[in-house]
């Protein structure tokens, strides 16, 4: 476990003693103490994990000097773990929907639940800017940055256009990294597993991009980019109602006209 996993899990683990009365029983704060304990034991999961494989790499090809033993308890620790995440998603309103999802375990589905608060996330585009997956207006000219609202540089005055959030060095990041990373494994996931639809519009999308000269490997990330922000939709959708919260029709939708929007499992 990494320093930054251990100080995660002490301050997901800190007892309600050391607390005020007042805070001990803020909801928002326990909900935020669940959730930060689900996605520290989902990567305490993989560091398990991690550490059987290399077990078993360093014993492939001397069969004789293999420590089943060892291996073997691993594989019972991970069994465990795996349950003991099933058993905390539980206590999230979205797990039912979210565990029918091929692809989406415990691992992955802990990491989601462990790093969204879906009560902060009044669109799904907010969703995305949170998860790394939104846009800013840039100018090609100066090679900036701009703000929100600019649709003019105000240097060059060269009309911005909107490319995929990035970090930059010596501003803040303006996203969740970690988000990020747990997002690009959801769209491993589902290419691994053949999740529907997510699969369907990924090879869409990359035969799209390939028709228009994009390379291979920039095609093919483009295409994840676009399945896992459907995803992202229908996720913060069916949680939103899952937590009777208010939910608003797509974006596309209300204001750019489109009638083919893809619906959730639930919807179809």
């Amino acid at each position: 476990m990494t320093k930054d996993e251990a100080d995660e899990l002490e301050r997901a683990t800190l007892s309600d003693s050391t607390m005020s009365p007042e805070r001990a029983t803020n909801p928002d704060l326990t909900a935020f103490k669940e959730r930060t304990h689900l996605y520290t034991v989902a990567l305490q999961f993989q560091s398990i994990q991690r550490v059987r494989v290399a077990l078993q790499l360093s014993c492939e090809g001397r069969p004789e000097q293999a420590p089943t033993f060892i291996r073997d308890k691993m594989m019972e620790i991970e069994k465990d773990v795996v349950k003991y995440m099933a058993d905390q998603a539980k206590m999230f309103s979205v797990w039912p929907w979210l565990s029918d999802i091929k692809g989406i375990g415990p691992r992955i589905g802990g990491m989601l639940l462990g790093l969204i608060d879906i009560r902060r996330a009044n669109t799904p585009s907010a969703l995305w800017r949170y998860a790394g997956l939104g846009t800013s207006p840039w100018c090609v000219e100066c090679n900036t940055r701009l703000s929100d609202r600019e649709t003019v540089c105000p240097k060059c005055g060269t009309a911005a256009i909107h490319k995929a959030d990035r970090p930059i060095k010596g501003e803040k990041l303006r996203y969740n990294a970690k988000l990020k990373k747990t997002c690009f494994l959801v769209a491993r996931q589902f290419i691994m597993a053949g999740t529907e639809p997510y699969t369907g519009i990924y090879r869409e999308k990359k035969a799209h991009y390939l028709g228009r000269g994009m390379t291979a490997g920039n095609a093919d990330l483009a295409a994840r980019r676009v399945a896992v922000k459907i995803f992202l939709v229908h996720l913060w959708e069916e949680w939103r109602k899952a937590e009777g919260l208010p939910v608003r029709d797509p974006y596309v939708k209300t204001y750019l006209g489109h009638q083919d929007i893809i619906p959730s499992r639930n919807q179809e």
